[in-house]
């Protein structure tokens, strides 16, 4: 999951096509799980359609959504750009809380344009007190396997 999360803050891909590729591949294995599903587990009814999408469905949509990521991430053309982006606006990640134990810092994160579509970069905590002052973001990116452009490197401007 946390490979996941990281490699899609990378890609320059809208969150509605990895749902329903997720969602697709998830209900394609479903159907091929369901008559052992129901042999397996002695739930009937609603009760048995509920907990297969909560635990089929769900389990092989975010797999197979996490493995399309990732292989656009791994398998990216050789050729690499250097682009360099203005900064439209500036938020954080509120990490920790009462519940947690480990002591966190917030994450700052920049928003950018990139071909008429917004992305949210998330940088570590250390350049969390400076987030106002920084202008622009380097970045060097790569066209990834299925066609999304991936960023393999960047570092924030003064």
């Amino acid at each position: 999951m946390y490979f996941g999360i990281k490699v899609y803050r990378l890609t320059f891909i809208n969150w509605e096509t990895v749902f329903g590729i997720g969602l697709i591949g998830g209900i394609f294995i479903s159907y091929f799980l369901f008559k052992k599903y129901k042999t397996l587990f002695k739930y009937s009814g609603l009760n048995l359609i509920l907990f297969f999408i909560m635990q089929v469905t769900v389990s092989w949509s975010f797999i197979f959504a996490s493995l399309f990521l990732l292989s656009n991430f791994q398998f990216a053309d050789s050729n690499k750009t250097s682009v360099n982006f203005k900064i439209e606006e500036t938020d954080f990640l509120p990490i920790g809380g009462r519940k947690h134990r480990v002591k966190r810092e917030n994450q700052p994160t920049f928003e950018i344009e990139f071909k008429k579509r917004k992305k949210e970069l998330v940088f570590h905590s250390q350049y969390f007190d400076q987030r106002e002052s920084y202008k622009s973001i380097d970045a060097t990116i790569q066209n990834g396997f299925f066609g999304y452009d991936v960023i393999t490197n960047k570092e924030l401007i003064k």
